[in-house]
């Protein structure tokens, strides 16, 4: 493994806490502004800015709880893939890519076996 490569993997870790920090960040915002919009719904408006539902809170409250838990489900998703990244950029290493470590934390080709052993 060269320099080179070390130094990218570094910053590639870098990003990737960088990131799940402002997605958590961000996560933590919607959850916040939720509650806030139950207990308070007239704060809509001053809420948030980057997300204001109060036209579909106004025609049905219904549509509205659904709709941000569903977009604090993606958000919280989201948040929790780039952990991943982090864990997985945390034990990956360069010289050897492929090791058992890696294969038990992420086996995606365990749920494409056949159940009658093809």
């Amino acid at each position: 493994m060269s320099k080179t490569d070390y130094t990218l993997f570094i910053v590639l870790q870098v990003f990737a806490w960088i990131i799940f920090v402002g997605l958590s960040i961000e996560a933590g915002g919607l959850m916040v502004n939720f509650v806030f919009s139950i207990f308070s719904p007239d704060m809509l408006p001053r809420l948030y800015n980057k997300l204001d539902l109060t036209g579909i809170f106004n025609q049905s409250s219904a549509a509205y709880y659904g709709l941000y838990n569903f977009i604090l489900m993606i958000s919280v998703l989201k948040a929790v893939l780039f952990y991943h990244v982090i864990t997985l950029t945390g034990t990956l290493k360069l010289d050897h890519p492929f090791t058992l470590v890696v294969a038990d934390r992420f086996q995606p080709s365990a749920t494409l076996r056949c159940p009658s052993g093809c």
